[in-house]
């Protein structure tokens, strides 16, 4: 990565703990406060190809889970924090070095730290429905294990290992979804959509890791008043 691409990293990181910081920041208005966590399904479409350097692209299914925390600050309007993760997905590629070509099984997880605005749209005595908009930073993780095969004679194979590991800027956009039980209590279903910052090429214009640089998050969980 250049200088100057490192730079303009870090400024979107900044930017993204500054608007976290002041979302928790405005958390301690007077309104309640709600807590939750959900549980559901990831999923990730897959990514470019950029044979023969790097393909095929891929993406897929995993477990996936959000913690959130969020405050109102007027009748209708909150803000808070969210950790949006998943597992990993996997996939298999190929991958021409100097010198032959790799063989991989990669594995790859997006982790999502978002400060959000939220907006109530229906109210009801025991149901609400809300959605959301916030900005944040995204940890992109992806390790690569395989095999490299020469070639020239004597064709040899041996052992390989990757990791690709930044951190980029990311948009969240979403719903919420409740079933009231008690002041206190409520049965939760969260969407979330993540449109990550990265063109997941490096300088040169070679893929990088050949993973789609948007998320989809759907959940059910728990919520709770304090």
């Amino acid at each position: 990565m250049t200088h100057n691409g490192r730079r303009v990293r870090l400024g979107q990181l900044v930017f993204s703990l500054a608007i976290f910081h002041s979302g928790i920041a405005v958390c301690s208005a007077q309104e309640p406060s709600v807590a939750g966590v959900t549980v559901g399904l990831s999923s990730v479409p897959a990514g470019d190809t950029d044979r023969p350097y790097l393909g095929p692209g891929f993406g897929g299914s995993a477990l996936g889970g959000l913690l959130f925390m969020h405050r109102g600050i007027r009748d209708r309007l909150s803000v808070g924090g969210e950790a949006s993760m998943a597992a990993d997905i996997t996939g298999r590629q190929q991958q021409r070095v100097i010198g032959g070509a790799n063989n991989l099984t990669s594995r790859h997880h997006d982790t999502v730290f978002s400060g959000v605005f939220k907006v109530s749209l229906l109210s009801v005595d025991h149901a609400d429905v809300s959605a959301l908009v916030g900005a944040g930073a995204a940890w992109r993780h992806t390790v690569r294990d395989g095999t490299f095969r020469s070639d020239q004679p004597p064709f040899v194979l041996s052992e390989i290992q990757q990791t690709l590991s930044d951190v980029v800027f990311a948009a969240t956009f979403g719903f919420d979804g409740a079933i009231v039980f008690d002041q206190r209590t409520a049965l939760v279903f969260t969407g979330r959509i993540h449109s990550l910052a990265d063109d997941d090429r490096d300088p040169g214009g070679v893929v990088r890791r050949g993973v789609a640089s948007r998320l989809n998050r759907f959940g059910g969980g728990a919520r709770f008043s304090f």
